[in-house]
């Protein structure tokens, strides 16, 4: 289970469940440290975005592309 505080790891192709912002991400062929993701819930469009450091995800969000370290702010519970 998940709690307030924790660190996970997200990879392209995973639906976020939980509420948090992004500690660290990047794409494999850039050289600066962001990722894609559509997060429609929380910014209102379905197109594809960089995402970086200090960016906050809602619950429903999509990781496209890239990997992050990201910290739970709003666990499901």
């Amino acid at each position: 289970m998940l709690e307030k505080g924790d660190i996970i790891r997200l990879t392209g192709g995973m639906k976020l469940l939980c509420d948090g912002v992004i500690l660290k991400g990047k794409l494999k062929y850039l050289n600066f440290h962001d990722f894609r993701v559509v997060d429609s819930i929380c910014y209102g469009w379905d197109r594809a975005f960089i995402a970086s450091q200090g960016t906050r995800l809602k619950s429903g969000a999509d990781i496209l592309e890239g990997e992050a370290i990201f910290m739970i702010e709003n666990p499901i519970e």
